[in-house]
């Protein structure tokens, strides 16, 4: 009895030290795989909303916990937070009316994950994995491609020419649900919505160069405005105005974050 009572602690003591951590590894490694896959979905329905100019919502599910499995059902934990930028990427201005189009980023942090801390970020067009205060792009191997094909993607999108005399801005907004936390599944949710707003000439535009997503903001926005014969000048070194002698027509395209 002794004997039989040794082998099943000796038994007990292998599954939980070498074959459990090891089975609870591979489960979070499907996790967040999955939570992965998730980001680089909404970076899609984003982009494809924006060309498209698309009514509606776009759902997309993200797991916030895993690595359970049939013998376990123990979970991780994890959570998704929404947060706009404060200052303004666009402002245009005359002399009735003020709009600001805005960036905004999502981020998944784990909880007690039983593989590594590993989270990601969406911000400016791209994917980012993080781990503890690090960060990566995804998809990109340096940030210089970042500029140039991640930054010059949402770009092209952000601030485009239309037909005739109209221009499409596009602005990100934050809906009244922007954290949730758990280890169950999350939705995130898409909304898009566009308003058509003509304006008198002596509008101005201004864009915020501070950044490298600014710059090549900014040489986008002096080639779609050309048409437009505006005076161009910068106002220091973070900011550049243009002043439009012609009206305008302003598709003002809303993009509304929430998860639940």
């Amino acid at each position: 009895m002794m004997l039989i009572l040794a082998v099943v602690v000796t038994l007990f003591s292998l599954w939980n030290s070498v074959y459990l951590p090891g089975l609870k590894q591979q489960a979070e490694v499907e996790h967040l795989s999955q939570v992965e896959e998730g980001f680089l979905r909404i970076d899609a329905d984003i982009k494809n909303m924006i060309s498209l100019q698309s009514g509606g919502t776009m759902i997309e599910n993200i797991p916030l916990g895993g690595g359970d499995f049939f013998l376990h059902s123990t979970r991780s934990g994890g959570s998704i937070r929404i947060a706009r930028d404060s200052i303004p990427l666009l402002i245009v201005r005359n002399s009735s009316i003020t709009l600001e189009s805005h960036l905004a980023r999502f981020n998944y942090s784990p909880l007690s994950n039983f593989w590594i801390d590993q989270g990601y970020t969406w911000q400016e067009g791209y994917v980012n994995v993080t781990k503890g205060g690090r960060s990566s792009p995804l998809r990109y191997d340096t940030m210089d491609t970042v500029i140039h094909e991640g930054y010059g993607g949402m770009t092209s999108n952000i601030f485009m020419k239309g037909p005739g005399k109209d221009i499409t801005l596009v602005n990100f907004l934050v809906g009244d649900s922007n954290m949730m936390s758990g280890n169950g599944i999350s939705q995130f949710n898409v909304r898009g919505n566009t308003t058509r707003i003509t304006l008198e000439p002596d509008t101005w535009i201004v864009a915020n160069v501070s950044t490298a997503f600014g710059a090549s903001l900014n040489e986008t926005i002096s080639t779609t405005l050309l048409p437009f014969n505006p005076d161009m000048k910068p106002e220091g070194p973070e900011r550049f105005n243009y002043t439009l002698k012609e009206s305008i027509t302003i598709i003002w395209y809303n993009l509304t974050y929430s998860v639940v």
